[in-house]
């Protein structure tokens, strides 16, 4: 039972005693000073408590109320603590102490971390084989991290990995690394670095959406046309691969491991009535391998599920994350050859741009660099990282009793006095395998085969792969479907359609002094016409042409080259107005329509159009051509 009680001088929160017993309101363990029990409080009760987050903390603060002479004024008292925390670590979330020295990071970008963990490419679930989601991520090699936290052995995490351990220099190389760019090695990549797949799975219905009822059961699976008795079988698809091997089964869907391209049937239904067959294609821009047939109904031949397999591996402008939320894009694949290599051969798998860590603040990724090349020289262990730990001695796989965190079999004092920072913790196990104690080593120009002319900080960093990738978000069209009211291209990636120009791209364009691309985007690439005008009225919308008054139905299209005429100033000055051809584009034609079905004109005034300017034509307010007199060089 959670009590709490505000009184009516506490004016933050409204009076009252309240009790809550629900078995399942939100509660958390800490340990009471009084008592040293576990005590389990609610969020209101937490915020009448003082709890200590780590032990020197609560000693400290006994101290100080003990010892008040050293007080120099009653704002230095120390908070007298009712609780403490169990762990420090349970303040935060499973997402949160997942990240590796957190505490020695800017909060936002453990915050950052805490949404990029979500949108890896790791490895959701074990039972592929099992699970017929929508839409699936997975990298296909995985490893465990060299640095790791309690919380990954607490929630079972190395089952799921989400990343690979990579070997990261710190240099600027080359112009492909600027503004959060990352370089990777190419062989890295022909060995499987960072390569991952997409699951996709389609339930698919033989009767379509509109069918409903007995009549549904009428469609049916297929690949075999219903034929009479003594016929030759006829398969409605027959397109064949190079390999010789038919696309479609004789159950109307593809064999396992069958490739398809855009386009290649994907199935095909039967309509057991009229005995006609129609084959559905595989809609999709990006090849794709048939992973799994599952028949969904009891007949097995009207519901079926397809899961496809799309191989992703990394491209150009695909986005990785470290742990410690620097994200980044791949901006080449850069040979290994050329790539810088250290003494004694190591080349790095990524190049990470220096100018990334003094905004970002992330020492965290700076400590883990150096802890997993430590971790990687001993080569029998992983270190642990887990936030707000206190270190003693150094790392050492061999010899866990020198790492008091990972003691867990023996009960020891805690260490007298602050040890060893982290960074120090671990270079020492640097030092004593030959290295410089902070990570930096020696490296050489690939290009050159040079020596760089300063040290370069490399080490092992936990990379991922997250979800935003090129093949998913990647726009462009030449040519496509346009809107039938305003004849504009449609918008939608899924549709084909055109990449919308606003107002911040007009402004740019405005800027930097190209104002005719203008007229080139948003008219003659979009919805550029003809149109028609009165020269008398002005009107965009009554124009008709002359082939429409002749008839008594407009059956007859009109041709550009035929005249058009505005029927009414024809009417009102009982003769022909002939209408001049000016270049609209279609959407002001559809303004027109809609403020004239308000009761307001738009005119065009044909008198100020702009005419071609030339020495020949050129003429003055009166209109009157100016006379251009020749001289002589004796004049």
């Amino acid at each position: 039972m959670e009590i709490v009680v505000i009184l009516p001088s506490w004016k933050h929160l409204f009076p009252g005693l309240f009790l809550f017993l629900g078995m399942g309101r939100l509660v958390r363990p800490t340990r009471s000073v009084a008592t040293g029990k576990t005590e389990f409080i609610g969020p209101l009760e937490q915020l009448f408590l003082n709890i200590a987050v780590t032990e020197g903390e609560l000693q400290d603060a006994h101290r100080m109320l003990e010892d008040k002479s050293s007080l120099e004024s009653p704002e230095q008292l120390p908070v007298k603590y009712t609780h403490r925390e169990v762990k420090p670590t349970w303040v935060l979330s499973h997402l949160a102490a997942l990240t590796p020295f957190s505490n020695h990071n800017q909060s936002p970008r453990n915050m950052y971390q805490c949404q990029m963990l979500k949108q890896t490419m790791g490895t959701p679930f074990h039972n592929h084989n099992f699970r017929t989601d929508n839409k699936v991520y997975r990298i296909l090699n995985p490893q465990k991290p060299l640095l790791r936290t309690d919380m990954y052995n607490e929630a079972g995490f190395d089952l799921h990995p989400s990343g690979t351990n990579a070997i990261v220099a710190v240099v600027t190389y080359t112009g492909y690394d600027m503004e959060d760019a990352m370089i990777i090695n190419k062989a890295s990549y022909e060995r499987g670095f960072k390569q991952g797949a997409v699951y996709k799975t389609k339930i698919i219905d033989a009767a379509p959406k509109e069918v409903s009822g007995e009549s549904r059961k009428r469609y049916y699976f297929s690949n075999i046309r219903p034929v009479k008795r003594g016929e030759d079988v006829q398969r409605v698809c027959t397109v064949v691969n190079d390999m010789n091997v038919y696309k479609l089964g004789d159950d109307g869907v593809p064999a396992i491991g069958t490739y398809l391209l855009h386009g290649d049937p994907l199935y095909c239904v039967i309509n057991s009535e009229s005995g006609t067959a129609k084959v559905h294609n595989h809609e999709d821009q990006e090849p794709a391998y048939v992973e799994q047939v599952t028949w969904c109904d009891n007949l097995g031949s009207r519901r079926v599920s397809i899961r496809i397999r799309m191989v992703r591996n990394p491209v150009v402008g695909d986005k990785f994350a470290s742990r410690h939320g620097q994200k980044g894009v791949m901006s080449i694949l850069w040979p290994q050859e050329d790539m810088p290599f250290t003494e004694t051969g190591i080349t790095p798998d990524i190049l990470f741009n220096p100018h990334g860590f003094p905004s970002r603040m992330t020492i965290g990724m700076l400590i883990e660099s150096i802890g997993g090349k430590a971790a990687a020289v001993e080569g029998n262990s992983t270190g642990n990282c887990t936030t707000f730990r206190q270190y003693e001695g150094h790392y050492d796989g061999e010899n866990n009793e020198k790492d008091s965190f990972l003691d867990k079999g023996r009960s020891r004092p805690p260490p007298q006095g602050p040890g060893p920072e982290a960074a120090e913790y671990f270079g020492r196990t640097l030092l004593r395998h030959g290295f410089q104690r902070l990570g930096q080593e020696r490296m050489y120009s690939g290009i050159h085969g040079t020596e760089l002319e300063t040290d370069i900080f490399i080490g092992v960093v936990y990379y991922q792969r997250l979800r935003h990738m090129v093949a998913e978000k990647a726009q462009v069209r030449a040519r496509g479907p346009i809107d039938k009211v305003t004849n504009q291209p449609v918008k939608g990636r899924a549709r084909h359609g055109g990449i919308r120009f606003g107002e911040m791209e007009r402004d740019s364009l405005l800027a930097h002094g190209a104002a005719f691309l203008l007229h080139d985007r948003l008219m003659r690439s979009s919805d550029y016409d003809i149109g028609f005008v009165c020269p008398l009225c002005g009107s965009v919308i009554s124009p008709q042409a002359s082939a429409y008054r002749q008839t008594t139905l407009a059956t007859k299209r009109p041709q550009r080259g035929e005249p058009w005429e505005c029927p009414p100033c024809t009417r009102k000055l009982k003769k022909p107005v002939r209408c001049d051809p000016v270049p609209i584009p279609v959407v002001f034609r559809y303004l027109a329509c809609e403020m004239a079905s308000m009761n307001v004109k738009i005119q065009i005034n044909l008198a100020d159009r702009a005419r071609e300017v030339s020495l020949s034509s050129l003429q003055i307010k009166d209109e009157r051509p100016v006379k251009i007199e020749k001289r002589t060089r004796g004049a």
